[in-house]
């Protein structure tokens, strides 16, 4: 029974290891979900509080350079070049009197729960567009504004799609 023992027990010590594994990174996700909501939520914050009293946010500007020099890029997201949310590349654009917060490289499921906090009817008033879809569909197509616009929680996870990865998520705050 040594060996058969042994056997038995490097296997349940495998499916012990596994399923721990499996719950730390849902865990992790949810660590991630709620830090770039806050992050958000923050950056939309510094660009009110920056462009205040301001007529206009720009002509497709990056506000991401503006909030450096201003000293309002919340603090971890500053790389130097751009801005990072825990799942990658974000961005910070003004158009008139609309400012865009996109992130990028996100899976479906990031894309959904983060989209669903985001949606009209979730509560903030602010939001006038929220836009998901493929990365790989360009920079040009998100800018025309020809990827759904989610106007709930059933629109944002039909366009954040089922198991893929490489979503962004736009969000246009007024």
């Amino acid at each position: 029974m040594g060996i058969v023992g042994a056997v038995l027990g490097l296997i349940v010590g495998l499916f012990v290891l596994a399923w721990t594994q499996g719950l730390f990174g849902g865990a992790t996700d949810k660590v991630d979900e709620a830090q770039t909501i806050a992050l958000i939520g923050e950056v939309r914050g510094n660009v009110k509080e920056g462009w205040y009293g301001q007529p206009t946010y720009g002509a497709n500007a990056d506000l991401v350079a503006q909030l450096r020099a201003m000293g309002k890029l919340p603090a971890g997201s500053d790389t130097g070049t751009g801005m990072e949310s825990p799942y990658g590349t974000m961005t910070v654009t003004g158009n008139g009197r609309l400012f865009q917060i996109e992130l990028q490289n996100l899976d479906s499921e990031a894309c959904y729960n983060i989209g669903r906090r985001f949606a009209r009817g979730a509560g903030d008033s602010s939001v006038v567009n929220l836009r998901a879809g493929t990365a790989t569909a360009g920079a040009a197509v998100r800018a025309t504004g020809q990827l759904p616009l989610a106007t709930g929680t059933g629109s944002v996870q039909a366009a954040c799609g089922d198991n893929q990865r490489n979503r962004f998520l736009a969000i246009t705050f007024r």
